[in-house]
C-alpha cells in the first residue's frame, strides 16, 4: 500500500520544462559590392557579351575538332569536357547555343557521316568500320546503323548501304 502512494505522489508531482536556450542570431553577412559593368557591356546579359560569344565559339570549335580527332576512341561529352577542361553541363550548354542541336545529335549525325564515307571503301569490312566510327562491337554498330535509317523511312544496315553505293 505504501508503494501505490509512493506512486501517486510522484505522479502528482509537476513535471518543470526546461525552457531551450535562446536561439543565436546568425552574423549578417557582408555585402561584397560588385564591379559595375563597364560602359560598352553594360545592360547586356553576360553571355551575349562580346568576348563571352568568341570565347564560346573557340570552345565548340575546338569540342568538334577533339571529336573528330578522337571518333575512333568512342568518345563522350564526359571525355570531351574533361579535355577542354569544363563541366559536361557548361559545354553542352555551349554547344547548344553555338551549333542549334544537342552535343548527342552532332555526335550521332558525325558517326554517320564517317560511317558512310568508310563504307565507300570496299577494302574495309564492317567491324573495320565500326571500330573507326568509335564502336567497340560491330553488332551494335550494325543495329545503330540500321535505327538511324529507319528514321528515314528504310531499314539499311552497313552491307546493304554498301551494295547500294556499289550498285550506283
Amino acid at each position: 500500500m505504501a508503494k501505490k502512494k509512493a506512486v501517486k505522489k510522484a505522479a502528482k508531482k509537476k513535471v518543470v520544462k526546461k525552457k531551450p536556450p535562446p536561439k543565436k542570431k546568425k552574423a549578417a553577412k557582408k555585402k561584397v559590392a560588385k564591379k559595375p559593368p563597364s560602359k560598352k557591356t553594360k545592360g547586356i546579359a553576360r553571355r551575349e557579351r562580346p568576348d563571352t560569344q568568341i570565347r564560346h565559339a573557340r570552345l565548340t570549335e575546338l569540342a568538334i575538332a577533339t571529336l573528330r580527332s578522337r571518333m575512333s576512341e568512342g568518345t563522350t561529352l564526359a571525355v570531351i569536357s574533361k579535355a577542354l577542361r569544363i563541366s559536361p553541363w557548361h559545354l553542352s550548354r555551349i554547344f547548344r547555343e553555338q551549333e542549334g542541336e544537342l552535343f548527342s545529335r552532332f555526335v550521332k549525325r558525325e558517326r554517320l557521316k564517317v560511317a558512310k564515307r568508310l563504307l565507300r571503301d570496299v577494302t574495309l569490312n564492317i567491324s573495320d568500320v565500326a571500330h573507326q566510327c568509335g564502336f567497340k562491337n560491330p553488332d551494335h554498330f550494325s543495329t545503330w546503323f540500321r535505327s538511324t535509317w529507319r528514321r528515314r523511312s528504310q531499314q539499311l544496315t552497313p552491307t546493304a548501304f554498301r551494295a547500294r553505293i556499289l550498285r550506283k
